[in-house]
């Protein structure tokens, strides 16, 4: 029942992405990036191959950078970290009364077959590393499902969304440059700048993506309504949860933007 509201235009997007973005044909990104749309997607392929699930959940991320939730490396105002740990911990609870409902124990959860076989798929044809052949108790089903839903919904909005901010402004971050850097170190000319940004076409064309790709979804995730009627309790106090964050979000930004701090 996750997974229709979780994968809600998806393949939509998907469909729209494999045509457009990166068309075999005329992928609209070849012209933007330096490296070719082919190269982008070696570079990605390269990098995926590394990639572990468990090791990538958010929590993980952040202990191997040396951040944690207690804040103990001594960064203020780190809202990403103190942001992400208080979803992750929304999410865990939401996650962990959902199956402590759905199984009655270990022995449950090894027993269903349904699961067993979606484990079996997705580290098999699917490709993901690192995601567990099966699953056979409820603490791991918990620790996997709660890794999915945060990077499916607030991890992804962390990365996406600041895109227009961080590439709307084409000197802050092109995607290609004409020219090689300089080889001096004072060579750095305001002209040799503006000579090996991208001509304007590819610019705005840089500018329209960003915009469109930081889009925020029309389907919030306080919108969920998979378990409602099934766990409403667990629902209830999960909608509760994440709506009394956000308003505490949201005030402390108006505040910072107050004091000229955002």
């Amino acid at each position: 029942e996750w997974r229709k509201y979780n994968f809600k235009d998806t393949i939509g997007i998907n469909y729209l992405t494999r045509h457009s973005l990166v068309s075999r044909i005329f992928p609209i990104t070849d012209p933007m990036f330096a490296t070719s749309t082919v190269g982008g997607l070696v570079m990605f392929l390269n990098e995926w191959r590394k990639y572990k699930f468990m090791d990538m959940a958010f929590p993980e991320q952040l202990k191997r950078r040396g951040f944690d939730e207690a804040g103990t490396d001594g960064v203020e105002g780190y809202f990403y970290r103190d942001d992400g740990f208080k979803l992750w911990n929304i999410y865990k609870t939401y996650v962990t009364g959902v199956v402590n409902n759905a199984y009655a124990d270990d022995n449950a959860v090894a027993a269903d077959q349904a699961l067993q076989k979606f484990c079996q798929m997705t580290e098999g044809p699917g490709q993901l590393h690192g995601f567990p052949k099966e699953i056979l108790t409820k603490q791991l089903l918990i620790d996997c499902l709660t890794n999915i839903i945060f990077n499916v919904s607030a991890q992804h909005s962390a990365i996406n969304f600041p895109q227009y901010d961080y590439y709307s402004f084409v000197p802050n971050r092109p995607a290609q440059l004409s020219i090689p850097m300089p080889d001096g170190p004072n060579d750095m000319t305001e002209s040799a700048v503006l000579e090996a940004l991208p001509p304007p076409q590819f610019s705005t064309l840089q500018v329209l993506l960003s915009y469109m790709l930081s889009m925020p979804s029309q389907t919030a995730i306080t919108g969920v309504e998979a378990m409602k009627e099934v766990y409403p309790e667990v629902h209830k106090q999960f909608n509760k949860q994440l709506l009394d964050l956000s308003k505490d979000i949201k005030a402390r930004n108006k505040k910072l933007k107050a004091e000229n701090k955002a």
